[in-house]
């Protein structure tokens, strides 16, 4: 004998003429199914009325629990224990699916109706008090989530399936696990600043939730919260970027001297027929300031490539820390690594311009020394300057390395 739902779906098939109203359906049938579909009706305990002559039968749709008949999947959804789990046998008569014979080939609605069922089970489940509208959760204050959802709130829960092994039937850190998804579901209501969360509003954010989650048992088994790492990443990303700034601004005051340098060479040479001492005197003393100039430049270029190489060095641990979260704290590494080029890039422009003051202070002195034809002294004049600039460097370099030195012997 076959079952009330296979019953009515065979002759739900063959009417013509199909007419439904509310869990009735009236219909003929062809003279050949007429006696035997009409017995089976009667069998079933459907059979509401019959017309012989015209080979016409009403019935009831079957309602039972565990395998309804339903026009569409609107009307499977209108009941709300069936929006918190799905039957376990049902059919769609508007799509032709039955459940679960046709699963392989299931509309991308049903699965996802399937799919969300499976979620509301999961969130009754964990809750701490739940009901048929609502599923409360208590983790320091109470929150509320309405369970109800409609055909149009379905969306595709990518990775569902993996979630619930993970972090529902898995027996390790179950009881962690379950309190991470609690503090999620705060999270999210706080960060999304809406005053209730919603079924249809997990749904949309499905893939948010599992990552939130996702991460922050990663950093539960490496003993840290999400938040916690976030906030240390964000407080050293603040003493970084205060580093590179300070690397730029105790040089700025120096950087004011370069023009004034520059007016007090135009202003102090005087216009004489050949190279005078005093004139030499004053281009020297540009030379020297560029040199020491360069030196401080080169000073913070260093400082600047010690910052980098320290942040290089952290951002390097937190990836191999916390491979999970990496990504969503890489955006702190990629503005700290942008402002390190700005802040290099802002003292090779320094660096030239120091270079344009000696090169103009040098024009000043030919042109004052009528000179621009004698190259023999401009070189003489180059080669005495590059002597000072190299005993000079070779000082600093023979400094650093003494430095060096005693540090590693301490």
């Amino acid at each position: 004998m076959m079952s009330k739902l296979q019953t009515a779906i065979e002759v739900h098939s063959l009417l013509v003429n199909a007419v439904t109203f509310k869990r009735q359906v009236t219909g003929n049938l062809s003279s050949e199914a007429y006696t035997v579909r009409k017995k089976e009706l009667e069998e079933a305990g459907l059979l509401i009325s019959s017309d012989d002559e015209l080979r016409k039968v009403e019935f009831s749709l079957p309602m039972e629990q565990d395998s309804p008949f339903f026009i569409n999947l609107a009307e499977l959804l209108e009941a709300p224990t069936r929006q918190r789990s799905a039957p376990k046998e049902f059919y769609i008569a508007d799509i032709k699916y039955r459940h679960p014979q046709d699963q392989d080939r299931a509309p991308r609605a049903v699965a996802q109706y399937i799919n969300a069922a499976k979620f509301v089970t999961v969130l009754t489940g964990l809750a701490d008090h739940s009901d048929r509208d609502k599923a409360i959760f208590l983790h320091g204050s109470k929150l509320e989530i309405k369970l109800h959802y409609g055909e149009a709130d379905l969306k595709a829960l990518d990775g569902l399936q993996e979630f619930i092994r993970d972090f529902v039937d898995a027996d390790i850190h179950k009881e962690q696990k379950k309190t991470i998804i609690k503090s999620v579901l705060f999270e999210m209501l706080k960060a999304h600043e809406i005053e209730k969360l919603t079924v249809p509003c997990l749904l949309q954010r499905f893939g948010d939730f599992r990552d939130r989650v996702g991460s922050n048992y990663q950093l539960y088994v490496s003993e840290f919260s999400f938040e916690k790492i976030r906030e240390q990443v964000e407080k050293e990303k603040f003493e970084f970027t205060i580093k590179l700034n300070k690397s730029f601004s105790d040089i700025q005051n120096q950087l004011l001297a370069v023009p004034v340098a520059l007016v007090i060479v135009g202003s102090q040479m005087k216009s004489e027929t050949e190279l005078t001492l005093s004139n030499a005197a004053i281009w020297l003393g540009s030379i020297v300031f560029a040199i020491f100039m360069s030196l401080l430049i080169r000073n913070q270029r260093e400082t600047v490539k010690a910052i980098k190489a320290e942040l290089d060095s952290q951002w390097k641990s937190i990836k191999s820390k916390h491979l999970l979260v990496g990504e969503k704290l890489e955006v702190h590494y990629s503005q700290l690594k942008n402002r390190y080029w700005l802040q290099s890039f802002f003292l090779a422009v320094v660096d030239f311009v120091i270079a344009l003051s000696v090169a103009g202070s040098s024009l000043m002195l030919l042109y004052n020394s009528g000179q621009f034809g004698k190259f023999d002294q401009v070189f003489s004049i180059g080669r005495l300057a590059g002597l000072v600039y190299f005993l000079i460097t070779l000082g600093w370099i023979g400094a650093k390395y003494a430095t060096s030195r005693r540090k590693q012997a301490s």
